[in-house]
């Protein structure tokens, strides 16, 4: 079946996001509370049964809200299950009502968007650990509708098709954890403090010594030009030709006798 190809695909988005953003986040310790506090509810609580008929009965009414199809009737109980008559439609938009509460991450989607434009400190940090812990119930929830809902022969997932509604339900949450680790990573140590530390400083790859910068020298004062020194009379040379004048001598002094 060609649309099993999305599974695949969705993989390499999941791996080529996980890929990019090894390092640890700048968030880690209040990812990490979340987590823990995530997983300790799951394991030390029983589910809260109308919670979590509420949520997904949510879903499904969301979805049929925004395709535009007419709702009825919405019921909760707290462990008998619940229901969302609609109008009937198409088959698409009955699938995509049908899986609304397997795909949908109602409570992680806008605390991710909330997280996204927050600027660091404390509430992004608090709004980490939401993710975190949400993602931990979404998953939580997931296994709990497959686990009651999978074997139903009048459940969501027979009405669609179980091997059609578990590849897209794969498909979705490859995607949403994707989207989860993009956000949560989106400002790591590495990008603030480590890259800038691990900058080569001017000329350490040519291993020489980086002189500090100091003022420019000052222009130097021209040197006075050497003052003329008296020397000897210049010494006319005698006449070349016969015609020229005489070069007059000084006269010498009579020897009186």
């Amino acid at each position: 079946m060609a649309w099993c190809s999305v599974v695949p695909a969705a993989a390499q988005v999941l791996m080529a996001t996980i890929s990019r953003h090894h390092d640890v986040p700048r968030d880690g310790w209040w990812i990490g509370l979340g987590l823990v506090v995530g997983l300790a509810v799951t394991v030390l609580r029983r589910p809260n049964w109308f919670i979590h008929t509420l949520i997904h009965e949510t879903c499904h009414l969301l979805v049929a809200t925004v395709l535009l199809v007419p709702v009825h009737r919405l019921v909760v109980s707290d462990g008998r299950g619940g229901q969302v008559e609609h109008q009937a439609t198409g088959p698409l938009r009955a699938a995509l009502i049908a899986l609304a509460p397997y795909t949908l991450p109602l409570l992680l989607a806008p605390l991710l968007v909330a997280r996204a434009l927050t600027a660091q400190g404390t509430a992004r940090g608090i709004l980490s650990a939401a993710c975190a812990l949400a993602y931990v119930t979404h998953l939580t929830g997931l296994f709990h509708n497959l686990r009651l809902n999978l074997r139903d022969a009048t459940g969501d997932l027979a009405k669609v098709g179980r091997v059609l509604s578990l590849a897209l339900i794969a498909t979705v949450l490859q995607l949403v954890t994707a989207w989860t680790c993009s956000v949560l990573w989106s400002d790591t140590w590495y990008t603030w403090h480590g890259h800038a530390a691990s900058q080569p400083a001017p000329g350490a790859a040519e291993n020489r010594p980086v002189r500090p910068l100091s003022a420019p020298a000052p222009y130097p004062e021209p040197e006075p030009e050497p003052e003329p020194q008296p020397g000897p009379a210049a010494v006319m040379p005698p006449p070349a030709h016969a015609g020229e004048a005489p070069v007059l001598q000084p006269e010498q002094p009579l020897d009186p006798r």
